[in-house]
């Protein structure tokens, strides 16, 4: 049976659903890389879209999930100013080398308000 590992990135918790939802259907669990920046107000906001914007990485809480057994890895992020969110482009260039050889999907939330 092939094991897989899910790690995900979720600003307002619509990624993190998701994310337990296919580990659910996978039969495994769901990591949380936990973004260690404020990113409330206006002022998060503008933060959030220059960081991504621009291909910045920034500071995280890694789940420090074990991908040697892994041979498939799931990525859940939303989408943050038509670009990868800066937490999992941090955790990404930190786990290069351990994802080298396995098979990797990326699941990308863009959430909208009904209205």
């Amino acid at each position: 049976m092939q094991n897989t590992v899910v790690v995900y990135v979720s600003k307002a918790g619509h990624s993190r659903a998701l994310a337990e939802k296919v580990a659910t259907l996978l039969g495994c669990t769901a990591s949380e890389i936990v973004d260690k920046v404020n990113r409330h107000g206006l002022v998060g906001f503008l933060r959030t879209g220059r960081q991504a914007v621009q291909g910045r990485s920034t500071p995280i809480d890694d789940p420090n999930v074990d991908l040697s057994a892994a041979d498939s890895v799931v990525l859940v992020e939303p989408t943050w100013a038509s670009n990868a969110a800066p937490p999992l482009r941090t955790w990404l260039r930190g786990h290069a080398p351990e994802l080298a050889g396995k098979k990797v999907a990326l699941l990308i939330s863009n959430w909208k308000s009904p209205g």
